[in-house]
């Protein structure tokens, strides 16, 4: 820039304007917009021609220009040359000042360089200025003595290199001569510039060729960045420290790309196995994660702060472990990448600090330029200055500078305005200003007041620069800090940090939750190397740098013991350490031990060893058919169930192919594949084929894990299948009953009065079954007489879960009167009913039934009333024909009995008086006469007792097992002689007629004993069981046993079914015993096979005995 108000355009190495300003537009008659992006030789033919193009050329170039002057039409002028350098220290574009109203000789001779206006300017810098000529200094400002500690005339002339520090000497004569020679030396550099009291400062210079005083020279501006190189190193220290803890931390840590590795530390490379070159620019989805997991892992890198979340990571081996991971978005580069961590769920903050360090700090070469009138409108800003508050420059002239600040930063401003006029400038002040957007950001500004040719004030100047970027920078060292030590003590692993000699220096947080203390001084003095956890191999090994790791053991009860310090810990843990040296100049000058209590880890496992073989345990003796398959459906592995249960062994998978074996129809078999391929965990069911032949139904899951393998779960369902055919059948049938016998149930919820019922209840109302239904719906059928009763009993079943049975009529939607039964059944749960269910059935023929029926009735009772008269007069009939046949009976027997004694008192004479006269064959014939006698006095005796049975009709209370246990006693004799065995069950207390009783009890055991086959040991079993209304007793035998043609002659009387010679009896004792047991209202059978034995049966009436019976042990009668 020449001067304030002169044509001012920048244009770029396409020769397009970008900036042009206002007097520039007023001399190509021409608007902003309609000039940027236009060629130079279209805006104005007069501005441009070849010469100009050739100094042009040499400005982008960096080569001194002298001004070039011109004649027009319209008058004279000259152009001036000033390289506009971009933030990569290059020059990207040039601006050209136009200089109106100058003769061309005036243009050569005059010097904007000692324009009043100009120096006021330079003078409020923030920076340092100079110009440079033949290597010594024409020009400087005001800011170049503040910091330098010279006066101008101190400096003015000297050779500039006096003022800069010896070791950067060279390398700026270097610059200087490159420069002088037209060769290429930087136009951006930083250096090292010395005060006066021999104070080294810092500075970035920016050198730009000019003219001065028509003679090449160089515009220099010298920025103080000791700020700056202090950020910058806070930043370079904090960055050390942080990859410090990355590279020798236990978790993995890797910036990647959509999974594609960017940068990673050691950790990762040590867990993996790969070296930064195999993995650096490598998909991990395709190298170390899973691809059975790379969908989930996707959707996880969707999300901008992905959670921890567990992944299966691949070694370099091939091996597989499961890694905790997180990750989030972040910029590294200036591009969008993720940020991941293994394991490690605190925050990181590594691709923050990362990118922070490389992100490109705000041009501090640039600064706005303000001029004011006093009253603070403003009649100049540069493009910096109104680009910084959001406005263009045409929108700010005129306006006044309180805009660009707050109501009270305002007022401090104006209250300095009497310092400003007074001392005539006011240096660095830090200002807030409000960007037209309303955002504030933090601005450094000098202020010079600006008089005119009589040294009055006339305008302010101002002179600004954005604080933004050290302002952010100063707090990223912050938060860096903060970061670090909130890494430092929120890590999950115990940290202690060491000195050189092993000296203990800082711990954090999770050390002292480790040993069990509350601060670092309950360890302290504490050294590395007394430690009994290193050898002298990995002290030697730690002193040269490198880093190593130890298991260990902490026995705090001996810490205790020997009170080595006190902690709240007790007994042994494990431990892990690795301890990384902190290098400097390659010689190890501190030490980082990460600590890790790995006890719960080892007694894991040792759990997962006893787990194992439980595991084992349970897979070889689980009811469960299991296999495993390769990724190639190959199967591996066969359970015991599977190879007791189908008959292949695990043996055999080498020499068969066990899918064709089990599956042998190929189509089958690829359905079942294609199941397998797919490995979506849901059970399903096929029929496989055993070893043996046959089908067995089964249901499989199959599990698919990594690396393809699958896991196959079976169960038998054969008898399930069986079960659920025949339920079916049953549930098909129970249907069609219901329909035949007009019975439905139904079913509904209290609470909601939604229900259900079946397709008969829905026929019964003569409505649709697929209509949905409704307690209130089923209610609307009713009677109102019906409907009063089932709302009562309705509300009772809920109240206090009463069931209800009722007979109600209804109507039903054809308008058919029917009868109905109804039975309900509360649920109750918690004490409440939360349904009722019950059945449904059309009693309505049933009905019609009853009423014909009890016509019936009145008819038969009129008919019964009249029988039972003539049954009167028969009964007294028959009473009277009894006690005649009882007499006759009495008679009878007597008048028989009488000759038989006779005859056997004759015999007995003729017996002992005539013995000795008698031959044998008569003695034979009087032995034969005489047993008939016997005989026949024996049948006549049975006769009267059959007669006189139901005589005494008094029952009493009897113990059956007592009567029983008399009988075999009785029978003993014959019992010994038949080496007979009786086992009498418990036998109960009854009423009964005891001595009939007694009686049967002797007929069915005798004929057990008789009965029986010839040297042949005989087994009797006496036994009771409790019927509803009866008693049942049962005598079984294994004698000779009855052909089932005889087995109903043998209860009548006089029936014998074997000769007397073989076994005895008169064919009377079963017809005695079956009229005792029909005189107890009960009946008598026997069941029989020829040659096997009998059993028999007889039961008692239940009417009048008692249901208790005696607990007795079993007797065994020999």
């Amino acid at each position: 820039m020449n001067t304030i108000n002169s044509p001012i355009a920048l244009i770029n190495n396409d020769y397009k304007l970008e900036f042009a300003n206002p007097s520039f537009c007023e001399f190509t008659n021409c608007t902003a917009e309609s000039l940027i992006g236009k060629p130079i030789s279209e805006v104005n033919p007069n501005l441009w021609s070849h010469a100009i193009g050739n100094k042009f050329e040499a400005c982008l170039k960096g080569h001194p220009v002298d001004p070039e002057p011109y004649s027009v039409s319209q008058g004279s002028f000259s152009l001036n040359f000033t390289p506009h350098i971009d933030e990569k220290n290059e020059i990207c574009a040039v601006f050209i000042t136009v200089n109106l109203s100058e003769s061309i000789d005036k243009a050569k001779n005059t010097d904007f360089y000692q324009e009043e206006s100009f120096i006021q300017q330079i003078n409020a810098l923030p920076d340092s200025f100079l110009i440079l000529q033949d290597g010594r200094i024409k020009l400087v400002n005001d800011m170049l003595c503040q910091i330098s500690g010279y006066s101008k005339k101190e400096l003015l002339n000297q050779d500039f290199t006096k003022f800069t520090a010896p070791e950067v000497f060279e390398k700026l004569q270097s610059f200087h001569k490159n420069r002088a020679q037209g060769l290429d030396a930087p136009l951006r550099y930083e250096s090292i510039a010395l005060s006066k009291s021999g104070k080294r400062i810092p500075v970035e210079t920016t050198i730009v060729p000019t003219i001065f005083q028509m003679k090449p020279a160089w515009q220099v501006v010298l920025r103080d960045i000791t700020d700056y190189k202090t950020t910058l190193n806070q930043l370079r220290e904090s960055e050390e420290k942080y990859r410090f803890i990355a590279e020798t931390t236990l978790d993995g840590i890797f910036i990647h790309d959509n999974g594609v590795v960017i940068e990673c530390n050691q950790a990762m490379l040590n867990i993996t196995g790969y070296t930064k070159e195999e993995i650096i620019g490598v998909n991990l989805l395709d190298v170390v994660l899973s691809k059975n997991e790379s969908k989930s892992i996707q959707a996880q890198l969707t999300k901008k702060h992905a959670k921890p979340y567990i992944v299966n990571v691949k070694k370099k081996d091939g091996s597989l472990f499961k890694a905790e991971v997180e990750g989030q978005m972040t910029q590294y580069k200036g591009k969008k990448v993720r940020l991941a961590s293994f394991k490690d769920v605190t925050e990181r903050f590594k691709a923050e600090q990362d990118l922070q360090k490389f992100k490109t700090i705000a041009d501090k070469s640039l600064y706005g330029n303000v001029i004011a009138n006093l009253d603070g409108s403003m009649i100049y800003v540069n493009e910096y200055f109104a680009k910084k508050h959001g406005y263009s420059r045409d929108e700010l002239i005129g306006k006044k500078l309180t805009i660009f600040h707050t109501s009270e930063q305002n007022k401090i401003l104006i209250e300095a305005i009497p310092d400003l006029i007074k001392n005539g400038h006011i240096e660095n002040i830090e200002t807030t200003n409000v960007h037209k957007n309303g955002m504030e950001f933090p601005m450094q500004m000098s202020v010079t007041c600006i008089n005119d040719e009589n040294e009055h004030p006339a305008f302010i100047g101002v002179s600004a620069f954005d604080l933004s970027d050290r302002k952010k920078s100063e707090a990223a060292i912050r938060l860096s800090e903060e970061k670090f030590r909130e890494l430092y003590d929120q890590s999950p692993v115990a940290i202690q940090y060491y000195g050189k000699d092993g000296e203990l220096l800082d711990v954090n947080k999770k050390t002292l939750q480790l040993f069990g203390i509350k601060s670092q001084d309950a360890i302290a003095p504490f050294n590395m190397w007394d430690s009994e956890h290193f050898t002298e191999k990995n002290k030697q090994e730690l002193k040269s740098g490198k880093t190593i790791t130890i298991s260990s053991t902490l026995d705090f009860d001996v810490i205790k013991k020997h009170n080595y310090f006190k902690t709240s810990k007790k007994g042994l843990h494990y431990i892990e350490l690795q301890i990384a040296p902190l290098l400097i100049q390659h010689k190890a000058m501190s030490y980082l031990v990460y600590m890790t209590d790995v006890t719960e880890r080892k007694n894991a496992e040792e759990n997962f060893a006893k787990e194992k073989e439980l595991l084992n345990a349970i897979i070889d003796n689980i009811p469960v058919l299991l296999t495993r398959y390769d990724p190639s459906s190959n199967v591996q592995f066969l359970n015991k169930e599977f190879e007791k249960k189908v008959g292949w062994k695990t043996a055999e998978l080498q020499t068969i192919d066990l899918l064709n074996k089990v599956y042998p129809d190929p189509d089958y078999r690829e359905k079942a594949l294609a199941y397998m391929q797919k490995a979506t965990s849901e059970w399903k069911e096929f029929r496989i084929t055993s070893k043996f032949g046959h089908h067995i139904d089964s249901e499989w899951c199959n599990i698919k894990l990594d690396g393809g393998v699958q896991i196959g779960i079976g169960i038998d369902i054969t008898d399930r299948k069986k079960a659920e055919n025949q339920l079916r059948h049953h549930q098909e049938l129970l249907n069609e009953m219901g329909r035949i016998a007009m019975v439905g149930a139904w079913e509904f919820d209290p609470a909601t009065g939604k229900g259900f019922w079946t397709d008969e209840v829905a026929r019964i109302h003569d409505l649709d079954p697929t209509e949905t239904t409704s307690m209130e719906l089923g209610l609307t059928f009713y009677k109102p007489e019906s409907r009063v009763k089932i709302e009562m009993a309705i509300q009772a079943a809920i109240d206090s879960g009463t069931p209800y049975d009722l007979k109600l009529e209804l109507i039903s939607k054809k308008g058919i009167h029917k009868w109905v039964r109804t039975i309900g059944h509360p649920t109750k749960q918690n004490g409440k009913v939360v349904k009722i269910q019950g059945s449904f059935q059309d009693i309505t023929e049933m009905k019609k039934a009853e009423e014909e029926l009890q016509k019936n009735r009145n008819k038969l009772a009129e008919i019964n009333e009249n029988l039972e008269n003539r049954v009167k007069e028969r009964t007294a009939k028959l009473e009277q024909k009894n006690k005649e046949l009882e007499q006759f009976s009495y008679i009878a027997s007597h008048d028989l009995q009488e000759p038989l004694r006779t005859i056997s008192n004759y015999i007995q004479v003729v017996h002992e008086d005539f013995e000795d006269t008698l031959s044998e064959e008569v003695l034979v014939y009087l032995q034969a006469i005489s047993k008939s006698t016997e005989r026949m006095r024996a049948l006549i005796f049975a006769l009267m007792n059959f007669s006189r049975l139901g005589h005494n009709r008094s029952l009493t209370e009897v113990n059956s097992e007592k009567i029983v246990t008399e009988v075999i006693e009785d029978l003993q004799q014959l019992i010994q002689s038949k080496k007979a065995k009786i086992e009498v069950g418990r036998l109960p207390r009854i009423y009964a007629y005891e001595t009939e009783l007694r009686q049967v009890f002797q007929n069915l055991i005798s004929n057990a004993l008789k009965f029986q086959k010839a040297n042949h040991t005989c087994d009797i079993q006496i036994n009771y069981l409790e019927l509803e209304n009866h008693h049942q007793f049962s005598v079984s035998d294994n004698g000779i046993g009855i052909a089932s043609k005889d087995i109903d002659r043998i209860f009548h009387i006089f029936q014998k079914l074997h000769l007397s010679q073989t076994y005895e009896g008169h064919g009377i004792g079963l017809a005695y015993c079956k009229k005792i047991i029909e005189l107890h209202d009960g009946d008598i059978w026997a069941e029989s096979e020829k040659g096997k034995g009998s059993t028999f049966y007889f039961t008692l009436s239940k009417s009048q005995s008692y249901n208790s019976t005696i607990k007795l042990a079993p007797i065994d009668h020999h």
